[in-house]
């Protein structure tokens, strides 16, 4: 599948997922933040990926919603949260 046809889905996807909403928003403003020199993970995109795990458990709870595109993307992009932000939350930790 094109990368054209991966945008074009993307919002019907997420409005019909929270889930894979929450992690999109998460990996936005993770993004964002280090492309503007930011060390840190923003807070605002832990509150998005701390929304996205609490919406998955659920997904992954639901018969029909465990087995949907969107929970299984959903799930793939907080890897890729988990990569990017991984550098910048381990600095958080530091003392």
């Amino acid at each position: 599948m094109s990368d054209e046809k991966w945008i074009q889905l993307l919002p019907e996807m997420m409005s019909r997922s929270n889930s894979l909403a929450s992690v999109i928003h998460a990996n936005v403003a993770t993004y964002r933040a280090k492309a503007q020199g930011a060390r840190k993970t923003p807070s605002q995109a832990l509150a998005h990926y701390a929304h996205a795990l609490s919406a998955i458990q659920q997904d992954l709870y639901d018969p029909v919603r465990q087995k949907s595109d969107e929970t299984l993307f959903a799930i793939v992009l907080l890897g890729v949260f988990d990569v990017i932000a991984h550098r910048s939350l381990a600095d958080d930790l530091d003392p």
